[in-house]
């Protein structure tokens, strides 16, 4: 396991230390998924959504993974009824999503992670 997912594995040790639960992880820019199998690991009965940057992404995601756990939508079309029932967001930032991340990270929600790229 990576430093970066060994870390991720701490950060959310320490939410679920603090009191507070983990019902869904929505992780935006969701990469290669493997996020979505350190929630099946640390977080067995958490809801994970991955969005993925494009379509082609979504869909090998769906094929590796688990189909109803992937999407691609840019993230002006996420419905706002996601974000409430949200607990925990994992934003992964590169290059190309710096500008659709800053208007990600003006709403609020009780838990973020932005792991480094």
């Amino acid at each position: 396991m990576s430093s970066e997912h060994e870390k991720f594995i701490e950060n959310v040790s320490y939410i679920k230390d603090g009191g507070q639960k983990i019902h869904r992880v929505v992780h935006i820019n969701c990469g290669d998924g493997l996020y979505y199998e350190l929630c099946n690991e640390s977080l067995p009965d958490v809801e994970y959504l991955g969005y993925a940057s494009s379509k082609k992404s979504a869909e090998l995601l769906k094929s590796r993974w688990d189909y109803d756990s992937f999407f691609y939508r840019k993230l002006t079309k996420l419905d706002e009824v996601l974000w409430m029932d949200t607990d925990l967001l994992v934003l992964s930032i590169d290059e190309d999503f710096k500008e659709e991340a800053k208007s990600v990270l003006e709403l609020e929600f009780s838990n973020i992670i932005i792991p480094s790229l």
